[in-house]
């Protein structure tokens, strides 16, 4: 995939706040993780954990692109092999 769109969807998360617009790595992660179809995005970090998954569908969706479940390991964990 080109960088260009890459950046794109990252520009488009922050302007609307998810997560805020100083945290360029976080957007840049997060738009790589849908434009690969990620089902799943693995993070302890607490910008991506505190995203409004509701307004995060509605952006990636208007951009065509799924919306990976954000989860810390230990979320995982403890739901799937107790």
């Amino acid at each position: 995939m080109g960088q260009g769109i890459v950046e794109s969807v990252s520009r488009r998360l922050r302007a609307a706040g998810l997560p805020p617009e100083e945290e360029v790595h976080d957007s840049l992660i997060l738009a790589e993780a849908a434009l690969l179809g990620c089902a799943v995005l693995l993070t302890s970090d607490a910008h991506l954990r505190s995203i409004d998954h509701v307004r995060l569908t509605w952006e990636l969706n208007a951009c065509d692109l799924p919306v990976p479940i954000i989860a810390t390991p230990r979320e995982i964990v403890a739901k799937f092999f107790r």
